[in-house]
């Protein structure tokens, strides 16, 4: 299969070789690869060498040759030779999936101990002992194929070592301001929100937080923003959310019974949610709703949701401009929101679909994550909101500050700011 003429000669699998790598770091490496191979096996082909400097690193990897990948036990009338090739192909035996696996474990041999794997087979292979990684390599690399792991055994070892070096550790600071506004239709401040840290069983740090802009007259709006941050704040947490599937699958749950609990409680009333999810340093998110989720990274901030409104739908349509939507006299009229109906539909909650496949994002040290209502992002510009975060001051004083440009500018409506900012450093 060719991609192109060649890959990049600068980001090639020879060349990252020939670096020095972190055990974590070289890990990371071969899982893609394995999971390339298990790929290609399950749709009955075995990959049985490679040529670093025809694969491409990256994201994803590139393969730039397949000419190693053979049909399942089909045999040849002649042996094969190679760096990374099982020892028993030079015998023209049939191909097996242990052959897979055996190239996988010369490829992460290499990257661990910067050199390739001895061609000798009567030599006894010496492996560093580091541990997992050395039980892991001895058995890919046994002189017997019945020995080494299929490769979604082999996978699925790769990554739950991976995790087992994982050295990072995530905490967050934490600050918050919710105003009722200047309003004189205002009464009562239709906002909730909440914030929830604990330690997973497994170590990591786990952080749900929520803001919920409430609608509806006779204190409606109210009692529909509490019951959904109270719903989602009291569902247990399984034990199971160790995938990204699972984490979403959760995070939906969570809105479903949201909505359940506001469309049984409010007759005339609805409300948004917008929540984030943070395991470790990944990130996933849930919304409903023109209440907003920003990241702000080196400065430079992103709006992760968009706003499920009459005003945004004109505009993205392009019936109306950016400037028409600023003032739209029709700004209160959501497309979307918890209470409207019985159940939500598939894909009635939003993720992070646009910005990752797998749904998640990978944060960084000094991130920034703002829940807001549209009481803060209709009078605080984008800008401004960057502006006031990059300061060299406390998380509590941006927030502070920025609550203090709503009322200055007006506050015609109830304003909250949540903000989160993520601290991740190496652990010793």
């Amino acid at each position: 299969m060719l991609l192109t003429s060649l890959p990049d000669s600068q980001s090639t699998l020879e060349t990252w070789l020939q670096e020095e790598h972190s055990d974590q770091e070289s890990l990371s490496l071969i899982i893609p690869i394995c999971q390339c191979f298990y790929y290609l096996y399950q749709r009955q082909w075995c990959l049985v060498d490679v040529i670093p400097k025809l694969i491409e690193i990256g994201k994803p990897i590139k393969f730039f040759d397949l000419t190693s990948a053979y049909p399942i036990d089909q045999k040849l009338d002649y042996g094969l030779l190679g760096n990374y090739c099982a020892f028993e192909l030079s015998s023209g035996n049939p191909f097996q999936e242990s052959m897979s696996s055996y190239t996988v474990g010369a490829l992460l041999y290499q990257a661990i101990h910067q050199q390739l794997l001895p061609q000798d087979q009567t030599l006894d292979i010496q492996i560093k002992p580091i541990p997992q990684i050395y039980q892991l390599l001895k058995i890919c690399l046994s002189s017997v194929p019945e020995e080494r792991f299929s490769l979604s055994h082999l996978l699925s070892l790769l990554i739950e070592t991976r995790k087992s070096f994982q050295t990072t550790q995530v905490q967050w600071q934490v600050a918050s301001k919710s105003t009722v506004g200047l309003s004189t239709s205002r009464l009562h401040n239709e906002d909730s929100y909440g914030v929830r840290q604990q330690q997973l069983s497994n170590g990591d740090t786990m952080i749900l937080a929520a803001v919920a802009d409430g609608m509806g007259g006779m204190s409606q709006g109210e009692l529909a923003s509490q019951l959904a941050i109270k719903t989602v704040f009291e569902q247990p947490i399984p034990s199971e959310l160790k995938t990204v599937n699972q984490q979403t699958d959760w995070l939906v749950s969570l809105f479903q019974n949201a909505n359940q609990s506001v469309t049984n409680a409010v007759r005339n009333g609805g409300t948004t949610l917008s929540v984030i999810l943070g395991i470790s340093n990944n990130l996933l998110v849930a919304h409903v709703g023109d209440s907003r989720i920003y990241l702000i990274r080196k400065e430079q901030i992103c709006q992760l949701t968009e706003d499920h409104s009459l005003v945004a739908m004109l505009l993205a349509s392009g019936e109306i401009t950016y400037q028409e939507s600023l003032d739209h006299p029709d700004s209160n009229i959501l497309t979307k929101a918890l209470g409207s109906q019985p159940r939500l539909s598939d894909g009635y909650v939003q993720d992070l679909s646009h910005f990752s496949q797998d749904l998640s994002l990978a944060l960084e040290d000094s991130d920034i994550l703002l829940l807001c209502s549209d009481g803060v992002w209709s009078l605080v510009s984008d800008t401004e909101l960057a502006e006031t975060f990059k300061k060299t001051q406390p998380l509590q004083a941006a927030v502070d500050e920025i609550i203090q440009k709503v009322i200055d500018n007006g506050a015609y409506d109830n304003a909250t700011i949540l903000a989160l900012e993520c601290c991740i450093k190496n652990a010793s």
